[in-house]
């Protein structure tokens, strides 16, 4: 399901739509700590809002504010499984941490996983897909090496290997559970404004 921001969700006046009024009120009591369910407004129903959730991936961390009535057997389900998803990248990560650092260096946890241990009270709150590690660029081979040593294989693109080396900033290796590590070497992609 999608809930993307765009023209036709504001109304004339530029104001958001009740629903993603609601979505952002939502954030909102999320971020001050409130624990109670919210009730919907006029207007919005428990499908759009649910949708939003999910289009939005926050129906783990916004979930347990919807009424009683809006959380169905479906949205339950799918709020276990990005909590069961989010958990086991996170300890497949504390399993991969002593194979990536070395007694020069310490790997760097980058975006979502990052983000879930160092700013949510739960961590399982955080959607996300992958573990995106950064490390130097003299250490990419030896710690891709170690990863295929302890089961993980490269994601081969239908890129050039030497285009994307030069052009990007990181490689992408799958794990025998299905985990997916991106090993950077950078923030940006060379050449990015921000770099």
């Amino acid at each position: 399901p999608s809930c993307s921001l765009s023209s036709s969700d504001c109304a004339r006046d530029g104001s958001l739509t009740t629903t993603h009024q609601h979505l952002q009120d939502m954030v909102r009591a999320w971020a001050a700590g409130r624990t109670a369910p919210m009730d919907l407004p006029a207007g919005v129903s428990a499908e759009a809002i649910t949708t939003c959730l999910r289009g939005h991936n926050v129906e783990a961390a916004l979930g347990h504010l919807l009424p009683d009535p809006a959380r169905d057997d479906g949205f339950a389900n799918d709020v276990d499984l990005s909590r069961s998803r989010s958990d086991f990248l996170l300890l497949e990560y504390e399993r991969l941490l002593p194979i990536l650092q070395t007694p020069d260096w310490q790997p760097v946890l980058l975006k979502g996983a990052a983000l879930a241990l160092g700013t949510y009270a739960d961590p399982t709150d955080r959607w996300f897909l992958d573990l995106d590690v950064l490390v130097p660029r003299s250490e990419v081979d030896a710690v891709c090496d170690r990863l295929e040593a302890a089961g993980y294989r490269h994601l081969e693109g239908k890129r050039d290997p030497l285009f994307y080396e030069k052009y990007h900033l990181h490689r992408i290796m799958l794990g025998p559970q299905g985990s997916v590590v991106e090993i950077h070497w950078d923030l940006t992609i060379p050449g990015s404004v921000y770099s």
